[in-house]
């Protein structure tokens, strides 16, 4: 998805305006904005063709837009407004896709002959398109020029003038009078059918949306097309719902599912002292850290963060928690190294995605969404907790330390005050090793949503990516 901001818009008006080829005939956006989006996505597909295919195109293959028209207003007067009835008419302009994709050409000419393509619609033009089909014995042999993920052509869905303004969902729940501020169809589906384009409706501000499936390679061609990335903004609303739920399960509910015990198990269970069970559990700081080192250079190399983090990160991560659960040791290293490889993969991926305004913005959103995530899991491990540790004090404690139960669960000091090899002392850190080995199980268990999320990711290769000139401060 991109996004034009207003002032865009306005600007890439004037500039048509301006131009000679646009021949004082432009003065709608919208057959500027088809222009600009038709000739960008073919030409990112025309890139892909002969920069990485080798192909070559003689001056007689065209690219042909097509353009859905509603026929309504062209049919009758004594149509009523509410018919609800499809009816279209595909205007089909055509260029030479060396001359649509040429720098000679101008947005300018390319909105012009849109611009004459639209006038030829009349009512004499529907009336004879609408005969001819009622001669037509068969229609099976028509097809859009759009059919299939290959060829040079497209078509446009232009929705700039909806007036979203128009539906009501009524103000009983909703705000603005139950009106929407934006409209998202679903254009998934399309997308391995035929090459869809899609210009949502013009926002209150002015801006305007752009939607269209493409191809990995046609993306980045796209990325790189600097007459369509001056004017638009990219963002991603998908990778953004990968990227949040998968911070808020690593970073937060995973590590606070099973950490926020961590220290006082050490102490009771393996005996260590504060100082020594702190140097434990700041293994996961320093070992996150040291492999952020490791894992940024690798990145810069590859230009690839989400295998990192699907192939490395998540596994090292499963297979520390479960090295854990299955020696009920204070073996966290396995885990701290993953945590610094997920870490680093997610910030860059939302960073990625986002235009360079955007970048505190997105990086405050993740942290809130860790925060969020953190709650969750420590109101987990205290719920775990209280369920667990008390039950299992009372059928491992001896009988003569039952009434004592109360004391020693809420006060590590008494806890602690247990000789070493004593029978309750035994008993306390049984009760330990089960609440640790459920906390750890739930912190495992909440990866399966992890890796769904890591998986919607898009895997933007970040050594194409345009910096901003300048200096920033």
């Amino acid at each position: 998805m991109f996004l034009i901001p207003p002032e865009n818009v306005q600007k890439l008006k004037q500039e048509v305006i301006a131009d000679p080829e646009a021949k004082g005939a432009i003065t709608s956006t919208s057959d500027i904005v088809q222009a600009l989006f038709w000739r960008a996505a073919i030409k990112a597909r025309y890139r892909v063709a002969k920069e990485l295919r080798g192909q070559s195109f003689g001056p007689d293959e065209i690219s042909v837009l097509e353009l859905p028209v509603d026929s309504r207003p062209y049919f009758s007067s004594l149509l009523p407004s509410s018919y609800m009835g499809c009816m279209l008419i595909l205007n089909r302009p055509n260029m030479p896709v060396e001359t649509l994709c040429s720098p000679e050409t101008s947005i300018g000419c390319i909105a012009y002959l849109l611009r004459e393509a639209a006038a030829r619609i009349t009512p004499s033009l529907k009336n004879d398109a609408f005969t001819l089909l009622q001669c037509l014995p068969d229609y099976s042999r028509f097809t859009l020029a759009c059919i299939g993920l290959g060829g040079m052509h497209a078509i446009i869905s232009n929705l700039m003038l909806f007036q979203t303004s128009e539906i009501s969902f009524g103000d009983g729940f909703f705000a603005d009078g139950g009106s929407p501020e934006a409209m998202r169809p679903q254009v998934e589906r399309y997308n391995k059918r035929f090459r869809f384009l899609v210009i949502y409706p013009t926002k209150n501000d002015g801006s305007v949306e752009l939607v269209l499936g493409t191809l990995p390679e046609e993306l980045e061609m796209l990325k790189t097309d600097e007459e369509f990335t001056n004017v638009t903004q990219e963002y991603y609303y998908l990778l953004a719902l990968g990227v949040f739920p998968s911070r808020w399960i690593e970073v937060e509910v995973n590590f606070f599912c099973w950490n926020s015990y961590f220290s006082p198990s050490l102490q009771v269970v393996n005996n260590l002292s504060i100082t020594d069970a702190s140097y434990v559990v700041q293994t996961y700081t320093v070992g996150s850290v040291l492999c952020s080192l490791t894992v940024g250079p690798l990145i810069h190399y590859t230009g690839r963060y989400k295998p990192v983090c699907l192939f490395f990160g998540i596994p090292l991560s499963i297979l520390g928690l479960g090295l854990m659960i299955h020696f009920r040791r204070p073996d966290d290293l396995c885990f701290s190294f993953a945590a610094g490889t997920i870490i680093i993969c997610d910030e860059i991926a939302i960073m990625a995605a986002a235009s360079h305004q955007h970048i505190a913005v997105v990086l405050a959103v993740l942290g809130i969404i860790g925060s969020i995530g953190g709650a969750i899991g420590l109101t987990a491990a205290a719920a775990i907790w209280q369920d667990v540790f008390p039950t299992k004090l009372v059928e491992y404690l001896p009988a003569s330390e039952l009434p004592n139960r109360p004391i020693i669960y809420a006060d590590i000091t008494t806890q602690l005050s247990y000789a070493v090899g004593s029978p309750a002392r035994i008993a306390i850190q049984h009760a330990y090793g089960d609440a640790q080995m459920a906390m750890l199980i739930a912190g495992t268990a909440v990866w399966a949503v992890g890796i769904v999320a890591v998986c919607m990711w898009r895997d933007i290769n970040v050594i194409g990516l345009k910096q901003t000139k300048g200096h920033v401060f």
